[in-house]
């Protein structure tokens, strides 16, 4: 499963940085479907995976041994905050709505979870503390990114190669995301883009 999740990390994260640069073909595509299977991964399989346990084992009742339900139900917990903030990362970056309010969120619950972790380890400190960290400090820093990141400056960074009209109507939906005729000029405008474009290849 650690595989599986650095296979999907690195994906993730490799195809934002790709999107903020080029227009990849199918990039959102694989970018949303990445993150998707890493919030099953977590949501379905994080009280195994975030407790160290392989595929192999995590159905032998002697892995879980010594785990406290405590500790059991803070991963599985654990598991989901990340999912949450993954979510959140992903609606942000794709500029879909109510990105924030679930980043936010994920990162509230995420900062609670790094309190208790700190107290956890003036009493007794696993090892497995230390991965949820990592794995935390990576979500976090790049939802922090992506919170603070003005919409406009990230509009700009993902359409390098936008038409001038397409970009200004994305703009002006951005300061009223609830107005159906910007929601429509904007539309519009990203038609006649994608049509001249395809002109542009005959």
């Amino acid at each position: 499963m650690k595989k599986l999740e650095k296979i999907l990390a690195v994906t993730i994260i490799a195809f934002m940085v790709l999107r903020l640069f080029t227009a990849f073909p199918y990039s959102s595509m694989i970018l949303t479907l990445s993150t998707l299977l890493l919030v099953l991964l977590y949501t379905t399989f994080g009280f195994a995976l975030l407790n160290g346990i392989s595929f192999r084992s995590f159905l032998k009742k002697e892995s879980f041994k010594g785990i406290s339900i405590w500790r059991m139900i803070g991963i599985i917990g654990t598991g989901w905050v990340l999912s949450i903030v993954i979510i959140g990362i992903l609606f942000v970056f794709q500029r879909w709505p109510y990105g924030y309010i679930n980043l936010q969120n994920g990162l509230i619950f995420t900062g609670i979870i790094v309190i208790v972790i700190v107290l956890k380890k003036g009493i007794s400190f696993h090892k497995v503390y230390s991965y949820i960290l990592l794995r935390i400090g990576i979500t976090g820093l790049i939802g922090l990114f992506l919170l603070y990141l003005p919409q406009e400056t990230l509009l700009e960074m993902q359409c390098k190669d936008c038409s001038t009209s397409y970009l200004e109507a994305e703009k002006a939906l951005l300061k009223d995301p609830n107005n159906k005729e910007l929601q429509e000029k904007a539309y519009q405008e990203y038609i006649k883009m994608d049509k001249a474009e395809e002109e542009r290849k005959q």
